[in-house]
């Protein structure tokens, strides 16, 4: 593979933003990456930093979609309790309406809490347990 800019000299590596190959005198090297030479350097910088900060946000994500199944288990055993309470108080309009929301509640609430639907696992993560 030949570079981008000049056809007759052989490609080094390409660049991370555009994916251009490039020769020795047409990259730059940013941190570990490498980019076209003052045209995709700051795009660069900027991939750089967002891969850097993406294994807090993965983690950051996963705790929030635990806590929203938390919270929805909650809210649907609560509704459970309402839905109960109305079967004996023969309320079957209350005990439908919140026998819906129990069902919704929980259904959703498992569904976060499962591994199934969970971010998949980081290259840091894989050999160590969550």
């Amino acid at each position: 593979m030949n570079c981008f800019n000049h056809r007759d000299k052989p490609a080094i590596g390409l660049c991370r933003s555009c994916g251009r190959a490039l020769c020795e005198n047409c990259l730059a090297e940013v941190g570990r990456s490498i980019a076209c030479k003052d045209a995709c350097e700051d795009r660069v910088r900027v991939l750089n930093q967002v891969m850097a900060v993406n294994p807090q946000i993965v983690r950051a994500s996963r705790a929030q979609a635990r806590i929203g199944g938390f919270i929805l288990l909650f809210m649907g055993l609560c509704s459970l309790v309402i839905a109960v309470g109305g079967v004996l108080a023969s309320a079957t309009v209350v005990a439908a309406c919140f026998g819906f929301l129990t069902v919704f509640c929980l259904s959703i609430a498992f569904m976060r809490l499962s591994r199934k639907y969970e971010y998949p696992a980081l290259k840091d993560e894989s050999s160590s347990n969550r």
